[in-house]
């Protein structure tokens, strides 16, 4: 016996009524592209992470508000765009004023290089123009 997909409407409706199973497939289908838009976004991978989770608890709240179940990939990215604008913003005013801060690892090398990766694929997103990034980065 094969297993069947539910569709988006069909995961959005068992969402509305609780289920949360439903909505953890709705995470599973569109982890990927919320985490790139919010990477794409924020450049930073803690960071987007955080946005990312951030996004499915805001959607998990607000389910009532999707008005087309088919656009529900749409939806989410959105909210991952908002939020990663403004956790960006946040981040950047935190770093005007924070003090540098040493990361404690098993690696210094790993560390600095994964610093210096991070920061090399940061400036080239940057470079790009806004409306690609997305695509980009997915």
């Amino acid at each position: 016996m094969g297993h069947t997909i539910a569709t988006d409407a069909e995961l959005l409706a068992s969402s509305r009524r609780g289920e949360r199973e439903a909505f953890g497939e709705l995470v599973e289908r569109y982890q990927r592209a919320v985490c790139a838009v919010s990477y794409s976004r924020t450049r930073d991978n803690a960071l987007s992470e955080d946005v990312a989770q951030d996004t499915f608890l805001a959607a998990w709240r607000t389910l009532d508000q999707v008005r087309e179940p088919h656009k529900l990939g749409a939806w989410l990215c959105g909210i991952a765009r908002n939020l990663a604008r403004k956790a960006k913003r946040r981040s950047d005013r935190e770093t005007l004023t924070a003090e540098p801060e040493l990361v404690a690892t098993d690696n210094p090398f790993e560390a600095a290089s994964a610093s210096e990766a991070e920061r090399l694929v940061g400036d080239a997103l940057g470079r790009v123009a806004e409306t690609y990034r997305d695509v980009l980065v997915l």
